[in-house]
């Protein structure tokens, strides 16, 4: 049976919805990104710097000596791809609506068109699939002489697909605000029925962050 109204459910002692939690699960699933883009900056850290050499005569000996799920839980394979995120990608390009393959195929494509490719990607208007046969285009296409007589008109419509990128940004954050503003107030209603010090404390925190969006 369908209910349209919210239904709030008792989580760890807080009144929480389906919206609330689901806004949770896309934190965690973007910190689950981040931290594969920090585990690959380690492994590069390791790879540039030749600390392997410490016990190993390479970086892939190294790994293989320490994929196990006791240890890594990796594959050398599966490093090479973090390291490739990490070192194709800035940190704050790590989205939670792109799998760990899209994330590597994106490290695999020049910085200068990465951000049409990125739109294509968030427009889905090209899959997987679509994605890797794009990078192996443009693989293809490296090293030949660009093609400049029409600079000018494409500059014009890549800085129109850019602002509609941001006009999407500012409408997602518009939708965060108010659902943040109507979650912020939710928890305050249950919180403030409590008198333990430390919801009160929070329930200040809250009131803050109501000031602020």
């Amino acid at each position: 049976m369908l209910h349209y109204g919210k239904i709030f459910v008792l989580y760890h002692g807080v009144e929480m919805n389906l919206n609330e939690q689901t806004q949770i699960i896309m934190h965690r699933v973007r910190s689950l990104k981040l931290n594969i883009w920090d585990l690959g900056g380690d492994l590069l850290f390791i790879q540039e710097n030749k600390l392997y050499k410490e016990g190993y005569n390479s970086m892939e000996e190294y790994i293989k000596s320490n994929e196990s799920r006791e240890k890594f839980g990796f594959s050398y394979r599966q490093a090479q791809k973090y390291i490739a995120i990490a070192k194709g990608l800035k940190r704050d390009a790590i989205s939670a609506s792109h799998s760990l393959e899209e994330l590597y195929l994106l490290s695999q494509i020049p910085e200068q068109q990465r951000d049409d490719v990125l739109e294509l990607v968030e427009d889905k208007k090209i899959d997987q699939q679509g994605l890797r046969k794009e990078v192996k285009r443009l693989k293809s296409q490296a090293g030949s002489k660009p093609h400049y007589s029409d600079s000018s008109d494409e500059h014009i419509l890549r800085l129109i697909r850019q602002f509609e990128a941001i006009r999407k940004d500012s409408e997602r954050l518009k939708e965060i605000q108010e659902d943040l503003h109507d979650s912020i107030n939710n928890w305050l209603k249950s919180a403030k029925k409590q008198q333990d010090e430390r919801i009160v404390k929070l329930i200040k925190e809250a009131l803050q962050i109501l000031e602020e969006i």
